[in-house]
């Protein structure tokens, strides 16, 4: 029933694309959109997009998280106001890395700390309180 209703807020919110760049985009969103709600699906609860075409995650909690600021930023810019999209462009290699990686090419380093806060807690007691022991199998 879940994922009927995804769909169906996937077909209304973007029903009309326009141009091939922009649907590549819109493509790459919803991809990337999608990719964030299986992931945290305990966490992100719904989808809005506003009336300046801005379109945000709802947490949980209430909180609404932008999926794309629209700026053309440096790696640097990237780093210190990061976006989801941002946070999803660069994809992790899938063969062993074997040499030095490009410059700015650091998959994972560029996060969205609201997320990141939603899903493993607010501050140190409440990520310590989420714990869960793991056996690894050290004796």
């Amino acid at each position: 029933m879940k994922k009927i209703i995804l769909i169906i807020i996937f077909g209304c919110l973007w029903a009309n694309p326009v141009k091939a760049l922009s649907n590549n985009y819109n493509v790459t969103m919803k991809q990337d959109i999608l990719c964030l709600m299986m992931a945290y699906k305990n966490y992100i609860v719904d989808i809005e997009k506003d009336n300046n075409e801005n379109v945000y995650l709802i947490a949980k909690s209430g909180k609404k998280i932008l999926y794309d600021d629209k700026k053309n930023k440096s790696f640097e810019e990237k780093l210190n106001n990061t976006d989801l999209q941002d946070m999803l462009e660069q994809h992790y290699p899938k063969e062993p890395i074997d040499k030095i990686m490009d410059k700015d090419m650091d998959p994972g380093r560029l996060r969205v700390y609201s997320l990141l806060k939603e899903v493993y807690g607010l501050n140190k007691s409440t990520v310590e309180a989420n714990l869960k022991k793991v056996n690894l199998g050290y004796g």
